[in-house]
């Protein structure tokens, strides 16, 4: 087995384990963040594994209970869980027990987790055409790491002091011959933000196309769009213009959009609940993603609660 990495390390198709740690709170907690694999594959992208631990790493005497609730998501990429280390269940989260990963990927891992003076860990995989930081965030600590072609940048793990919100800005590449177009979708209220293109302000990117739709998958909705962002209407498809919506609800949007030399476009598109669990799925080119709506009983002063519908956040 020895020999096998041996070769493999030779072959550049694994890297040498780098690890860096931050101490995370003022009675010993760590976390340590350590490359384990890359691998380089056809179009320009690499799959790096990295092992995340936290807790009480070094082993120190008197390190109490801690919860690590947490994520690491990385802007560019997708990512998914491999492994779990030290993960108790059937007990009480108090004392350190119940932990669980809440979600698996693909633009985010995220788990609930705590220890009694031990360590808990998980190993991911992450797939990306571009160098990247990655946010993580266990316990009360946030913080942040780069990847520089594929590989976990040294000294580079910090603590930050914004707050990152995994899944709201739900970023992902979209496989051109440059790279350099990209789809960003998140929700403000009951709308629904798409935007794709040259969203980076690069000096140019090349012809791509961007026809979508947006769907009600679940529950009782309508939806409709309501602004049209820099759509151009007259000219020819493949020059980044004859843009048009073709389907405008109740139930089903349907577009066709195409991009050239720069440009970016996009929509806003307004949910109308009625009942249920709404979920409505966003299509643009190869990428899709799911945006859920509940609703939940609100408050207020005098008597005026009443139901209140918004976006679930992750």
């Amino acid at each position: 087995m020895k020999r096998l990495f041996v070769i493999l390390l030779a072959l550049g198709l694994v890297s040498a384990a780098l690890a860096i740690t931050a101490q995370i709170d003022t009675t010993g907690n760590m976390i340590k963040v350590e490359q384990r694999s890359t691998e380089e594959l056809s179009g320009g992208k690499a799959v790096t594994t990295i092992f995340l631990e936290w807790g009480n790493i070094n082993e120190l005497t008197g390190v109490g209970f801690h919860a690590f609730d947490g994520f690491v998501d990385p802007e560019y990429g997708e990512i998914s869980v491999t492994d779990v280390r030290m993960f108790d269940s059937g007990g009480a989260y108090r004392i350190g027990c119940d932990d669980k990963i809440t979600n698996e990927g693909s633009d985010y891992v995220e788990w609930r987790a705590s220890t009694l003076g031990a360590t808990d860990g998980l190993t991911v995989r992450i797939v990306s055409d571009r160098d990247t930081a990655i946010h993580v965030k266990v316990g009360e600590w946030y913080g942040e790491f780069s990847l520089k072609a594929g590989k976990v940048v040294s000294d580079s793990l910090r603590a930050t002091t914004s707050v990152w919100s995994p899944g709201t800005s739900a970023v992902t590449t979209v496989h051109t011959t440059t790279g350099t177009n990209r789809v960003n979708a998140w929700t403000e209220g009951m709308q629904i933000i798409v935007r794709w293109g040259n969203l980076d302000e690069f000096d140019s990117t090349p012809f791509e196309s961007f026809d979508g739709y947006a769907e009600i998958t679940s529950g009782d909705a309508t939806i409709k769009v309501e602004t049209w962002f820099s759509w151009e209407k007259d000219g020819q498809y493949a020059q980044g213009k004859d843009d048009e919506v073709t389907t405008n609800g109740p139930k089903e949007i349907k577009w066709r959009a195409s991009v050239k030399g720069g440009d970016s476009d996009g929509l806003n598109i307004m949910v109308t609940p009625k009942s249920g669990t709404v979920k409505v799925k966003v299509v643009v080119g190869d990428w899709s993603k799911t945006f859920t709506f509940k609703k939940s009983t609100g408050g207020g002063g005098g008597g005026g609660g009443g139901d209140v519908w918004g976006p679930e956040i992750p």
